[in-house]
């Protein structure tokens, strides 16, 4: 595992419930297709399990972990997971 955290989802304003846990995490793992780094968002809203997946290749084989993975590529994915938010 290269990276996991547990964050709040964001509420609207007007939203005055409890903000609903997200769980991120990342890994890199190697197919038969090359190597490639996986980057997860998962929450649970009133009995409904929600998954948000972004997958992106890495260049090469080798190297160390998360070494041949292109940064900016994976800070944008990050980002956009970061905006993942359920509504009650």
């Amino acid at each position: 595992m290269l990276h996991q955290q547990q964050r709040n989802a964001s509420l609207p304003p007007t939203t005055t419930t409890t903000p609903i846990p997200v769980y991120e995490y990342e890994y890199e793992l190697n197919s038969t297709r090359g190597r490639k780094r996986v980057l997860n968002s998962v929450a649970v809203c009133n009995g409904k399990l929600y998954i948000l997946n972004a997958t992106t290749k890495c260049r090469g084989g080798g190297g160390e972990v998360g070494e041949a993975c292109d940064g900016r590529v994976v800070q944008v994915l990050r980002d956009v997971m970061a905006t993942f938010q359920l509504l009650p």
